[in-house]
């Protein structure tokens, strides 16, 4: 039928060849990344035991306590980090999907066979949802002499 959608297969890691060689490539690559410089940035908070910290606390002991050390009774508020500074959840998820959901329909259109209506219906709502979110979220109040800009 020359209107149907060819079938595809790639084949991936179905022969014995191409499955030792990403073996033996994500094997080097375990080894690659658990060598320093590399391996420090790697670490996670699984890569640490108490005696660790321990012997890091030791060390510094001799290098005087923090400007507030002495104050235990103010809140802990940690640092978000700089990527999600100053967004609020709702925020962070509406650019999730902005930005994935587009991406994810057009890998999954590259896959073979066609993208079923209710995956593309529900892409374009969730994205709309989004983008609805994101202007309702925008402050109502505004300085008439704030032209926007940042110093």
């Amino acid at each position: 039928d020359p209107d149907a959608a060819p079938t595809i297969d790639p084949g991936f890691l179905t022969a014995d060849h191409d499955r030792r060689v990403t073996t033996a490539a994500l094997a080097r690559l375990r080894e690659l990344f658990a060598r320093e410089p590399v391996a420090r940035h790697l670490a996670g908070p699984r890569d640490w035991s108490p005696e660790d910290a321990g012997a890091e606390a030791a060390g510094a002991e001799g290098a005087g306590e923090p400007e507030d050390a002495g104050d235990d009774d103010a809140p802990y508020s940690p640092d978000p980090g700089p990527v999600t500074q100053g967004l609020s959840g709702g925020a962070l998820l509406s650019w999730t999907v902005l930005v994935g959901v587009p991406v994810l329909l057009v890998v999954l259109s590259l896959l073979p066979g066609s993208l079923p209506w209710w995956a593309i219906v529900g892409g374009l709502l969730a994205v709309v949802g989004a983008i609805g979110h994101l202007l309702r979220s925008l402050p109502d109040d505004r300085d008439e002499l704030d032209d926007g800009a940042r110093v």
